[in-house]
């Protein structure tokens, strides 16, 4: 579930909306767990780990390390790090399972 990703972020107001985003999807700090944490020009680089820890970085930490590289704003959603629905297969067509089954327990059941 978790990626290792780095993230370029400009600003305190980008860092904010971007830790808020990565603890939604259930990332934390190694340290501070998910508190928000101050925004550095020392540190414009924000890490996730497979682990699913964040850590925040200078611009040469990542010789030898391998992450995926975002660029983040908060005009921008990250869309490759978004879960990607589960699906099903219905008359060849996909749909977003979560989705079918929340419509299906609407309707009642003809046995029922």
């Amino acid at each position: 579930m978790f990626k290792a990703m780095k993230f370029r972020v400009n600003n305190a107001q980008d860092s904010e909306a971007l830790q808020k985003y990565l603890f939604s999807l259930g990332y934390q700090w190694r340290s501070t767990g998910r508190s928000i944490e101050n925004y550095s020009d020392n540190f414009p680089n924000i890490s996730t780990y497979a682990d699913g820890n964040i850590y925040c970085v200078p611009d040469d930490y990542y010789k030898g390390h391998s992450h995926t590289e975002h660029t983040f704003t908060t005009e921008v959603i990250v869309k490759e790090i978004q879960p990607k629905p589960e699906t099903i297969t219905i008359d060849g067509k996909e749909y977003d399972k979560a989705a079918v089954a929340e419509r299906l327990a609407s309707l009642k059941a003809i046995n029922e």
